[in-house]
């Protein structure tokens, strides 16, 4: 079965989806083995790890969004950022409530949206907004000049890049990370907006699969909390019991 997977892949690109390095892992710990036990010959429990195999054409395979939620945004800390937000997005600010509801509305139309018309959704205590970007090359101006091409036009990196370091003024700020957290849910985001402290949330949509192609393909990594893979193999459906 093993092999025939392999002739199956050897002349396939893989793509490893391993935000929490799990396959890092397994080869440092192999490492590690082969230099406790250097007299050890042969195949060993430590080569190999469980791996799963899936097609990214896969229509029921998704990319899930994962928001941030800011703290420490004073009113006009917020405004001075809708200003500048301006000079690239056109700004619309929603009618209705601030509930579950309407965030997850907002949230769903940013992630069904094919283009970059639809960018980010803005939620404060009592307001939603949603950013349009119609030109990228307005925002790519906003981007430092290390940023490389194929990471250029993904909006983890220009939420991060342009609108919390550049709009919000995170890039001067030693502590600026402690300020942000990541939720995946609406609920989320009125828990934390409405308990926990936090002033902003900011939506996004999902990654696509061509754009983790394009980056993966450039010999990149994906920035932080940009590929939650759904669905996921369930915990424990298979077992690699590594015997010394």
């Amino acid at each position: 079965m093993i092999n025939s997977i392999k002739e199956r892949v050897e002349s396939q690109k893989l793509l490893i989806a391993d935000g929490h390095h799990r396959f890092e892992t397994g080869m440092n710990f192999r490492d590690e083995c082969r230099q406790a036990f250097p007299d050890r010959e042969g195949p060993q429990p430590w080569d190999d790890i469980l791996v799963y195999f899936t097609a990214m054409e896969d229509p029921g395979l998704a990319i899930l969004p994962t928001h941030r939620i800011v703290k420490a945004v004073s009113d006009e800390a917020f405004s001075l950022f809708l200003e500048r937000c301006r000079s690239v997005f056109e700004v619309e600010a929603l009618p209705g409530i601030v509930n579950p509801d309407s965030i997850a509305s907002l949230a769903s139309s940013l992630s069904s949206s094919e283009t970059h018309s639809e960018s980010f959704g803005l939620v404060t205590r009592q307001k939603l907004y949603r950013l349009r970007l119609s030109d990228p090359q307005l925002l790519r101006k906003h981007l430092p000049e290390d940023i490389e091409e194929p990471l250029q036009d993904l909006p983890v990196v220009w939420l991060h890049r342009v609108l919390l370091d550049r709009f919000l003024g995170f890039e001067s700020e030693e502590n600026a990370p402690d300020r942000i957290a990541y939720v995946r849910t609406a609920p989320e985001v009125v828990q934390g907006l409405t308990a926990d402290g936090y002033d902003l949330g900011i939506l996004l949509r999902g990654t696509q699969s061509r754009e983790v192609q394009k980056v993966a393909q450039a010999g990149l990594r994906m920035p932080q909390k940009s590929t939650d893979f759904f669905p996921k193999v369930l915990s424990g459906l298979a077992v690699y019991l590594h015997p010394m």
